[in-house]
């Protein structure tokens, strides 16, 4: 892959994890209870599975087009907590 291939693409991976972040904010004010943790949970799977999969390999290639924030695997994905 040539490296503004790998930007671009990488690019609309992030913003695809950020997109995810966003739904996870709207369904915690619409599900409940069991349903919301399900839409957590698999959130979070395919996060881990677009970064693992998609994105380290992109990085990995072309280490200067990682972010910061993804060089510490601890914070690509906050832990968001249910307002009771």
């Amino acid at each position: 892959m040539d490296k503004e291939t790998a930007k671009v693409l990488s690019g609309l991976l992030e913003e695809a994890i950020g997109n995810l972040g966003q739904a996870l904010y709207v369904a915690m004010k619409g599900y409940q209870g069991e349903e919301y943790e399900n839409f957590r949970s698999r959130s979070a799977e395919v996060v881990t599975d677009i970064s693992a999969f998609l994105l380290d390999p992109i990085y990995k290639q072309f280490p200067d087009l990682e972010p910061e924030l993804h060089r510490d695997k601890a914070n690509l994905w906050c832990h968001v907590e249910r307002e009771e």
